[in-house]
């Protein structure tokens, strides 16, 4: 090796010459140029087959338990980001189309219908994450309107195309049914003969268990809707609403300050709601 070729400076470059020449001629391997230090290659690199790539034994070996190994890999991912990644890397959807399919909004939206008298009666209320529309698969229209009670950002899929996806890819249909059931469980809160303190309570465990899958805090609850909108989808008055949370305060169950609510005896809230929730 000749004395300039030791000066670092030219090492680098005659380095990155040698990648640059093997990218050229698409060679894939690391044993055509040693190193301008003189050692001899220490890996090389195994393209996954493609139709212009030829194979031997010991590279089908080698990718298979490449294969292996990100398939471990790719298990042992929690669930959501598991879906991201088949999404992104082996779909190769945009981050558009897989924030899209996974239905992430920001904020609490408010789904509601008004007859033709002009009175409203409240579906329901979504939090970041949560599908709105689906009560519109069978008539193939929106039923209902969506209120945003606060700054919100909404992502748009067409449920064709999530159908499809579905069948692909198990965990988005296994989440698709987990949330039909979900809504078809939360009629439990509207039907049957409960009091109002049974149905308050359990609308406010049921918030705190929705606030704690986005990773907030299960027992610091902000109320976005107003107490007419949680009136109007328990089938209570809001004179009764309102005197049930003093009630509920005046034993230390909550704490109240403006939309911000604070459950200060879990338990025994969950106590209060206990039979509309183990339904």
């Amino acid at each position: 090796m000749s004395d300039i070729a030791r000066v670092p400076e030219v090492r680098i470059a005659l380095n990155e010459a040698f990648r640059r020449l093997r990218q050229r001629k698409d060679i894939s391997g690391l044993d055509g140029h040693d190193d301008i230090s003189g050692k001899a290659p220490i890996a090389q690199v195994i393209p996954f087959p493609s139709a212009q790539t030829p194979t031997n034994p010991e590279e089908d070996v080698a990718r298979a338990e490449i294969r292996r190994v990100l398939e471990r890999a790719i298990d042992n991912l929690p669930d959501m980001f598991r879906v991201v990644f088949i999404l992104r890397e082996i779909e190769q959807m945009s981050v558009e189309e897989t924030a899209a399919c996974l239905g992430i909004p920001v904020g609490t939206v408010k789904t509601r219908l008004v007859d033709l008298d002009g009175r409203e009666l409240v579906l329901g209320f979504h939090l970041p994450g949560e599908l709105i529309g689906l009560n519109a698969i069978h008539p193939e229209v929106y039923p209902c309107d969506a209120v945003a009670l606060d700054t919100v950002e909404v992502c748009r899929f067409s449920f064709p195309a999530l159908a499809t996806l579905a069948t692909r890819i198990p965990e988005i249909q296994k989440e698709l049914f987990r949330r039909l059931s979900k809504d078809i469980g939360n009629i439990a809160l509207l039907a049957g003969d409960y009091s109002a303190d049974e149905r308050l309570a359990a609308f406010l465990v049921e918030l705190g268990r929705r606030f704690a899958d986005r990773g907030f805090r299960a027992d610091a609850l902000y109320l976005a809707m107003s107490r007419g909108d949680i009136a109007n989808y328990l089938h209570l008055a809001a004179e009764t609403v309102s005197r049930v949370l003093r009630r509920f305060q005046d034993q230390g169950l909550i704490q109240v300050d403006g939309r911000e609510l604070t459950v200060a005896r879990p338990d025994a809230l969950f106590a209060l709601a206990r039979t509309i929730l183990q339904r």
